[in-house]
């Protein structure tokens, strides 16, 4: 089976997917959440963060004269900004235990 990165054998394995393979700002975020637990275990809830960024990256080469020689280099300029972050409670577990199995839950959220 399954195997954690300590050697252990994984209490569950948890997958999700999505409606569409992307999104963009204002749309409706549509999935369903599949767990496997392999063993009872003892959980309140399950939540997932799901969290947005964009990267951009301007590469630009700049030509330059150093005496009699043309030569160029490439200036590169990065940035990163995260513009969403949310946390979605999937499920709370009454008692406490969840039950060998697979136990799947839908979700939705809107983007900003």
């Amino acid at each position: 089976g399954l195997r954690s990165e300590f050697g252990r054998p994984l209490a569950m394995t948890a997958t999700l997917a999505l409606a569409k393979p992307y999104y963009i700002g204002g749309e409706l975020v549509v999935g369903t959440a599949t767990i496997v637990v392999h063993e009872p275990l003892t959980v309140a809830e399950l939540k997932v963060k799901f969290v947005g960024k964009e990267k951009t990256m301007i590469e630009n080469t700049v030509k330059y004269q150093d005496g009699d020689e043309w030569k160029e280099r490439v200036e590169k300029h990065k940035n990163e900004k995260e513009f969403f972050k949310e946390e979605v409670v999937m499920f709370k577990v009454d008692g406490g235990v969840l039950a060998p199995g697979t136990h799947q839950y839908p979700f939705q959220f809107q983007l900003p």
